[in-house]
């Protein structure tokens, strides 16, 4: 159940922080990587249910059902709520960095690799690395989209008061490298703080 899944992730953590020696272990970073690809798999579950209240919301804004479509805009955030954006941000930027690492271990190989076996399963690594920090990418997408779709939904209803907390959670809870050169939320940002500085 999910329930177990997450107190599994929760004990593999508590476990390596209590005892360095195990956190080595190749045993334990299976493990570790185990549970991290399930408890993601939730975490992708939920940011989906999000994905659709959101869509919904959308929906209703074009529709001109303004009271509607915030109901929808508020069951998405609470769902995006639900996502444990912390851990899940901090296991993208744990992955980026394990990807790298292995990125360069594979390359110090040499081309053709001066150990092909190695080679191999350094590039089957970087494969996994890659998708599963894919998978959190697109959690924490779902977040920002979410946050920055209410947002913009609350500037056009004249409430930037509103939607100016949410952008600030986006700038706050986003890797930046995921957030540059986003001109929906730069935009959003914008007219929350000055429709904000008039009113």
């Amino acid at each position: 159940t999910r329930h177990e899944v997450m107190r599994a992730y929760e004990t593999m953590n508590k476990a390596g922080r209590g005892n360095p020696q195990l956190e080595q272990t190749p045993q334990y970073q299976m493990a570790k990587e185990q549970s991290s690809a399930m408890y993601a798999d939730i975490q992708l579950q939920r940011s989906k249910d999000a994905v659709l209240a959101l869509q919904e919301a959308d929906k209703l804004r074009v529709a001109g059902k303004p009271t509607d479509a915030q109901a929808k805009y508020e069951e998405a955030l609470q769902k995006v709520k639900g996502v444990d954006m912390a851990t899940i941000t901090t296991q993208w930027q744990s992955q980026m960095k394990e990807y790298n690492t292995v990125q360069e271990k594979l390359t110090a190989l040499g081309n053709p690799p001066s150990n092909p076996n190695e080679a191999q399963r350094l590039t089957m690594e970087l494969q996994q690395r890659q998708q599963i920090g894919l998978q959190l990418e697109q959690i924490i997408q779902v977040g920002k989209e979410v946050k920055t779709e209410y947002a913009k939904f609350l500037n056009e209803q004249g409430k930037p008061g509103e939607a100016l907390p949410l952008l600030t959670s986006v700038a706050s809870g986003t890797p930046a490298e995921l957030l540059a050169g986003d001109a929906t939320f730069n935009e959003q940002m914008e007219k929350a703080q000055s429709l904000g500085s008039i009113t």
